[in-house]
């Protein structure tokens, strides 16, 4: 599960699966192609993974699962794309689905001849690196520029931050799940800036919690001698059915997956 810090100050996480936040972008080009020979949709590769803040539009790409490049809606609107603000009329072509829209689809669809017509479209600038995004029910194209994200001084520090903290018995392997909404269980309250989580011997923890504060993760072996770091931990997703949600994560090496 990835998280961070919007430049509004709302806290972005992709732990929800499905979730609102990511929005997969392929080439126009490439999907063309799989549309046509009917590709599986598991072997037509995401050029870009993108999130976008639900709260101020700000979208966000990585590199190396670090933030790469912010971008920033401009008070400008658009019917048609005919050239880029800065006069260039070269364009890259996409098409976009977000993560829900994905899994919404993909459950009825194995091939991309099978999929939906894409719900929007974007450009991008090869010039000023401008991008252009054009939700398929709306006639106005949203224009979105290049901002630094790291030169709002404004972003609070992860040290800032609270912290959730997980308590794990030493030598425990295996899934970790977090059942939240338990009316009748515990509720995790912050205590010096952390949620601290101490999971049983049973790998199950029941709290009456609503759902998951999307802060900074430690995860720590607890015995009587104290704290020690874990470090190998993976697949941290939440799961929401709507009455129940559950937040899981794998403690131990990958062969211990399955």
């Amino acid at each position: 599960m990835a998280h961070f810090k919007c430049k509004c100050g709302l806290r972005l996480s992709n732990g929800l699966c499905p979730n609102d936040i990511q929005i997969r972008v392929v080439k126009d080009e490439t999907w063309q192609k799989a549309v046509c020979t009917n590709k599986d949709i598991v072997f037509v590769f995401m050029d870009y993974d993108i999130w976008k803040c639900p709260r101020c539009n700000r979208v966000y790409s990585f590199k190396k699962n670090n933030i790469d490049k912010m971008f920033a809606i401009e008070e400008v609107e658009m019917n048609i794309l005919t050239q880029c603000l800065c006069g260039q009329q070269d364009f890259n072509t996409y098409i976009a689905y977000t993560d829900i829209e994905m899994d919404r689809y993909t459950s009825t669809a194995d091939t991309a001849g099978q999929m939906p017509n894409p719900p929007r479209d974007l450009w991008s600038c090869n010039t000023c690196n401008r991008f252009f995004l054009k939700e398929a029910q709306s006639e106005i194209i949203q224009v979105y520029r290049e901002q630094d994200y790291y030169a709002y001084d404004d972003i609070a520090s992860a040290d800032e931050e609270p912290r959730n903290v997980y308590l794990i018995p030493k030598g425990y392997t295996g899934w970790i799940e977090i059942h939240y909404r338990q009316a009748s269980y515990p509720l995790i309250e912050i205590n010096n800036n952390e949620y601290v989580f101490e999971i049983p011997d049973s790998g199950i923890l029941r709290i009456s919690n609503k759902e998951p504060h999307y802060e900074e993760d430690e995860y720590y072996y607890t015995d009587s001698n104290g704290r020690s770091t874990c470090e190998l931990v993976s697949r941290h997703i939440i799961e929401d059915s709507g009455e129940t949600l559950r937040e899981k994560f794998l403690v131990g090496k990958e062969e211990n997956k399955d």
